[in-house]
């Protein structure tokens, strides 16, 4: 984006010319991340809107949306319930570029980045036929902020939201935010945006949609928690992106059980998992790789329940402890590579990225120094059965940190419901989770800041100063380095292993596309073969 002192826009043609130029619409992350779908011009409606519709795509999902409300529901592997039915103002690809979405410019006004402009798209309308202008933006960041779900930390720099005219929306801002465009993609969800009639009966977003993207949910085939079904939004802007009478999104909780479904011809496409990875090349599927995220053990206390953790020596000492080339070979195989540091999308060093090498006496030795050489006891947290990352990182370090006695007590939640509860319950030490890749600036506001609510506790005014001055900045990049660099020096967590993730599809369709970017794949794309 270039930059004045002024204003900075960016005015892109539409998704449409994207994809005809080959541009991958993937995109992903927070495993933390999501999809979305739409673009195009009018040509392109004309060109596509007579074809053959397929009749029914079926996607896996490891577990059921938090919430159907946008503004409530997470961005994790079920993040296509939300993006079937809202277009967001801004999409970003699998390449980390953004094109329009709901708006077609954006950009920074003035300097410090603490004014953000963007102009909507005419002539778009919401599932229940209400039309998309300022005035609807403005209400549903409005309600997404006041709704406090669990991506509100997304928002937490937006001041106000004004509706400027019919098509124009300002943004401001109570400190610098270098990355709106990301803060208002589909991976967000914060700019997903709502329907201001479904907004006067929010209660009923737990159970529909109103949005305006490709798809609205169909109540009558669907059953909460085990299957949801999509049918095209008749008022959808952009019809040449809905290639299906019907999607479905089926609740399957163990990989397993997913590979034999696509078998079995049951379901037409997923995110795979290491579990299953050769099994799935051997059954014929199609599959593909994307390095998207990375499993973690953050530190959810820092000293008021588990008084051991404010101890920086003890943090090194359990990084020390583990073995991460022995747990990533074991459980990713292929798919994993080791890392002492937190990856993020802007300010990897690939020098820390061992910077604490499996050391049990050394590990032992800091335990000593911090007085804490008997040992301690370490509550963590878990998402159960939904893959080898979670359940089998988790059980693989056990032994290692027990090794220098610290006993583990684990707690493995069913969903994310139960994960949710957990974190806010602020009684964890620790919490073992598969995180998707994100920008320095996104991962401190989610993870470390004080409106997150993953940290119990947790401050460090050097930390704040740098993410300030960073996001106040037209170059962050040397702050965000600085930053990576401090969070594994202090050991704010213990870092296990990067991954590469596997996206299963059968040989009936085509368009799955994926990318450094991708968490989770644009349905948009796939369609009959």
């Amino acid at each position: 984006m270039s930059r004045s002192s002024s204003m900075r826009i960016r005015s892109i043609k539409s998704r449409r010319s994207v994809r005809t130029t080959a541009v991958s619409r993937l995109f992903g992350v927070l495993l933390a991340t999501g999809l979305i779908t739409c673009a195009g011009s009018a040509a392109a409606h004309s060109r596509h809107s007579a074809k053959k519709l397929g009749q029914l795509l079926t996607v896996a999902i490891p577990t059921q949306p938090v919430s159907m409300n946008p503004a409530k529901d997470g961005n994790g592997p079920y993040i296509y319930a939300q993006t079937l039915a809202y277009d967001a103002l801004i999409f970003e690809t699998a390449k980390g570029t953004f094109v329009p979405g709901l708006a077609t410019k954006w950009g920074y006004v003035g300097k410090g980045n603490k004014t953000f402009d963007l102009t909507l798209r005419k002539g778009v309308r919401f599932s229940d036929g209400t039309p998309l202008t300022a005035s609807a933006v403005k209400a549903s960041i409005d309600y997404f902020i006041a709704a406090k779900g669990p991506l509100a930390a997304y928002a937490a720099s937006i001041r106000s939201v004004q509706a400027r005219g019919k098509y124009s929306v300002r943004i401001n801002l109570s400190s610098g935010n270098p990355i709106m465009e990301r803060i208002l993609d589909q991976n967000a969800q914060v700019g997903e945006i709502i329907s201001p009639k479904a907004l006067k009966h929010p209660t009923a977003l737990n159970s529909s949609t109103d949005g305006a993207g490709p798809y609205v949910l169909q109540a009558s085939g669907t059953v909460a928690g085990d299957h949801y079904t999509y049918v095209p939004n008749k008022y959808y802007w952009n019809p040449s992106q809905i290639h299906y009478r019907k999607v479905e999104l089926k609740v399957i909780a163990t990989p397993s059980s997913t590979l034999q479904a696509m078998e079995a011809g049951q379901i037409d496409f997923a995110a795979g998992d290491p579990s299953t990875y050769s099994a799935a090349q051997s059954a014929g599927l199609d599959v593909k790789l994307a390095p998207v995220g990375f499993m973690t053990m953050f530190f959810t206390d820092f000293g008021k329940n588990t008084p051991a953790l404010a101890n920086v020596k003890v943090r090194q000492a359990l990084n020390y402890a583990i073995n991460r080339t022995a747990v990533t070979k074991a459980l990713l195989g292929g798919l994993g590579k080791p890392t002492s540091e937190f990856p993020t999308l802007d300010a990897w060093q690939p020098k820390l990225a061992n910077t604490y090498p499996y050391d049990p006496t050394k590990a032992k030795q800091l335990m000593q120094e911090a007085g804490y050489g008997s040992g301690f006891t370490l509550p963590v947290l878990t998402l159960a059965g939904s893959s080898a990352e979670a359940d089998g990182m988790t059980q693989a370090i056990l032994p290692y940190l027990q090794a220098i006695g610290v006993k583990v007590n684990v707690t493995s939640e069913p969903d994310v419901n139960g994960i949710v509860s957990g974190l806010n319950s602020k009684t964890f030490g620790g919490w073992v989770f598969a995180w998707g890749t994100q920008t320095t600036w996104q991962f401190i506001q989610q993870v470390f800041e004080p409106t997150s609510n993953i940290q119990d506790g947790f401050t460090d005014p050097v930390l704040q100063k740098l993410w300030t001055t960073g996001a106040a900045s037209p170059n962050s990049t040397p702050y965000w380095k600085r930053i990576v660099a401090r969070l594994t020096n202090q050991a704010y967590g213990v870092p296990l292993a990067q991954i590469r993730s596997p996206f299963y599809s059968v040989k009936s369709i085509k368009g799955v596309r994926v990318g450094p970017a991708t968490f989770s794949v644009d349905l948009g794309n796939i369609e009959p073969n």
